[in-house]
């Protein structure tokens, strides 16, 4: 997982493990930091419960419980039957726990802009799609950014679609 960003603005990582990284952001102009994690999960369920831990341990700081937050990046996991296109599709274990985490962290899905499906297997026949990937914040976030916005696109080879964050003045 690779974290770039602008020289303008200041980013200190604060924590960082095989699943995730989180960072204070001080953004150009600004006096308060934000923080955002990235989160690039492990595929089996029973792997992603250190990930959905390391989260709630966030959400219970007192570095991060007042301040704006964001979290996004590829989770892996569908919190929803209808984020899979395969008719039928059953509540899992490892959707009961990425719901968990999130009602525990107070976080929702932030605005977006194109297709509901992240992933796709890219496969001729038995096409599988996903939406695995996402952008969380907390309440604090959603008053402090109320025009913020992604965008998930194609682009690249991967078979996810990039996200990229947009902020209308």
């Amino acid at each position: 997982m690779w974290v770039v960003w602008n020289p303008k603005v200041r980013v200190t990582p604060c924590y960082k493990s095989e699943q995730l990284i989180t960072c204070s952001i001080l953004l150009e102009g600004q006096t308060e930091e934000i923080f955002c994690s990235f989160v690039y999960a492990l595929n089996p369920h029973e792997e992603r419960v250190e990930l959905w831990e390391d989260l709630k341990f966030h959400q219970n700081s007192p570095l991060m419980k007042y301040k704006p937050w964001l979290v996004l990046g590829d989770f892996n996991e569908i919190l929803d039957t209808n984020e899979h296109s395969v008719e039928g599709h059953v509540t899992t274990t490892g959707m009961r726990d990425f719901q968990d985490m999130i009602c525990h962290c107070h976080l929702s899905d932030m605005s977006y802009q194109g297709p509901r499906m992240t992933w796709c297997n890219k496969r001729d026949a038995d096409l599988i799609c996903k939406k695995l990937d996402r952008a969380l914040i907390n309440e604090i976030w959603s008053q402090n950014f109320p025009h913020m916005y992604c965008v998930f696109e194609l682009g690249g080879c991967s078979d996810h679609l990039r996200c990229r964050l947009m902020l209308k003045p």
